[in-house]
């Protein structure tokens, strides 16, 4: 895959790569979506110069080390979770996979959950979310996503994430069917690959300020 590791690759054409490497036989229903979601992690990946020796100049991902992103889009909106890297965040995440799979929710629940998420929560890219009732929501509905047979993606992210090097993202698209039938829809989930280093690991004197997540 030729986008997979180009950092400096825009991150909508890397998503899109990725679901043609994975046969997604109606990406072209995704288009808007990934060009969405490409443009908030773009957001996310400027080009710093910085570092010791020798000197980094490229993109980086300005997010806290160790954190991994979850980018959910639709054709209007996209919606982002950065999970951080809190010490009880894999236990967090697999209590809400174990809740999500005691009910069970399939497939198609698991897509439905998150459109309304975005439909609800999303924004312009760069934009502020919509406040949630509930401040477990995003939990749930990423425990959910990951649940079943996506366990064990979230796990590789997770060991990516601690390794310190690479920002993973995990990215959910929903779009139109082809067919254009009212009430009907077509999503991908998960599509996932490193954004770009992250920063604190390639230019530690420009690193993103620690926060209460520690």
């Amino acid at each position: 895959m030729r986008y997979f590791d180009d950092y400096n690759a825009d991150a909508g054409d890397r998503i899109m790569e990725c679901l043609s490497a994975q046969g997604v036989e109606f990406a072209g229903q995704l288009a808007n979506a990934a060009d969405l979601a490409g443009q908030q992690l773009e957001l996310l990946k400027p080009v710093v110069m910085g570092g010791g020796r020798p000197m980094y100049m490229g993109p980086a991902a300005a997010v806290k080390r160790g954190t991994i992103l979850v980018v959910l889009a639709n054709e209007r909106k996209v919606a982002t979770s950065h999970l951080l890297p809190h010490r009880y965040r894999t236990t967090v995440i697999h209590e809400f996979m174990r809740r999500a799979e005691e009910l069970p929710v399939d497939d198609q629940e698991r897509l439905a959950l998150m459109k309304a998420f975005v439909e609800q929560h999303g924004s312009a890219p760069g934009g502020d979310m919509s406040p949630f009732d509930n401040q477990q929501k995003p939990g749930a509905v990423i425990g959910a996503l990951f649940s079943g047979e996506c366990r064990e993606i979230f796990e590789q992210l997770d060991t990516v994430a601690v390794e310190g090097k690479f920002c993973p993202v995990a990215v959910g698209l929903i779009g139109p069917v082809p067919s254009g039938q009212p009430g009907t829809y077509c999503a991908a989930w998960p599509v996932t690959f490193p954004l770009a280093p992250y920063l604190e690991a390639v230019a530690p004197n420009l690193a993103v300020e620690p926060d209460a997540a520690d």
